[in-house]
């Protein structure tokens, strides 16, 4: 596979934002356009798919793409190889819905073997892309991404939206690890007009990995770590536990530092333990049977 150019932008529902994102995709040799709000979806078109609402369009310049799934807010395709994701969450949709549709794309998602590459407004705050504080559903977006094994694109703290009320870093870029070492160059760009008040995002995937690293014998996956719920904490709970294993009698001497580890390790597990509970663990790929293409057309 060549280099494939990469364009990322909330054309906010605005014609001529749309006509300008056209033209940057020929100017600019886009091979793949993300487009959370897009002025419209012409009809028939090979190359354009939206979700259900119009509320998010993928766009490729040649080739043609195959539908995988859509519903609000999200539409899931597959093209050259890879799943690519385009999301609009409007602020005005609950936490509780964002949950909702986050959790079916990660269903979605592990239903194919293929990497993803997942991007579009998720209207979210976190300190994680930039944020000077992270809200609720921005907490929200993390833990999806985290168990859904997405890597975070965004670079710096340069502000992807800018209105009259402010700045915010809003518009995100997910990729499976397989996609995400292939990325080069993920910059939002600041002087290339988008007529929207999102700026465009412009990157390239590679044909090869940035850092090649042998894996390990017989290695099919990355190790699966303890993960919780850290949203249901109970930062009491934190302190009684924590202080219980500081009252503990530690190593014997002399230390070792591979035994100091493992001992660090095992508490703050326990400590994690008593004070919110685990994040379910994911299931290996698997096709299931009652997956069918009438449901992805939902």
């Amino acid at each position: 596979m060549a280099l494939l150019k990469v364009l990322q932008v909330n054309v906010n529902h605005a014609t001529a934002a749309q006509d300008i994102l056209l033209q940057h995709i020929a100017e600019w040799s886009v091979d793949v356009a993300i487009v959370p709000e897009p002025y419209w979806v012409p009809p028939d078109r090979d190359n354009w798919v939206a979700d259900t609402e119009g509320l998010a369009a993928v766009i490729v310049s040649s080739g043609q793409l195959e539908l995988v799934a859509r519903w609000s807010g999200f539409v899931v395709v597959k093209w050259r190889g890879m799943l690519v994701v385009g999301v609009y969450l409007p602020p005005r949709r609950s936490v509780a819905a964002v949950e909702v549709g986050l959790d079916r794309l990660t269903s979605v998602l592990r239903q194919s073997p293929l990497p993803a590459l997942v991007a579009g407004d998720f209207n979210a705050k976190a300190t994680a892309w930039g944020e000077t504080e992270t809200d609720s559903r921005g907490e929200l977006v993390l833990e999806w991404a985290t168990a859904s094994g997405l890597v975070l694109l965004n670079r710096g703290n340069v502000a992807t939206c800018v209105r009259p009320q402010g700045e915010s870093i809003v518009d995100l870029t997910f990729a499976s690890p397989e996609i995400a070492n292939r990325i080069n160059g993920w910059r939002v760009l600041t002087e290339a007009e988008s007529l929207s008040d999102h700026r465009n995002i412009r990157f390239d995937i590679s044909a090869s990995p940035n850092n090649p690293a042998p894996a390990p014998p017989n290695a099919s996956r990355m190790p699966q770590y303890p993960r919780w719920r850290v949203k249901a904490i109970d930062r009491e709970m934190v302190k009684e536990a924590a202080l219980v294993k500081a009252w503990l009698p530690s190593p014997s001497s002399p230390i070792r530092v591979d035994e100091e580890a493992e001992w660090f390790r095992g508490a703050m597990t326990q400590v994690c333990d008593a004070s919110m509970p685990r994040a379910k663990a994911l299931p290996p790929r698997r096709q299931v049977y009652w997956w069918s293409e009438e449901l992805a057309q939902m």
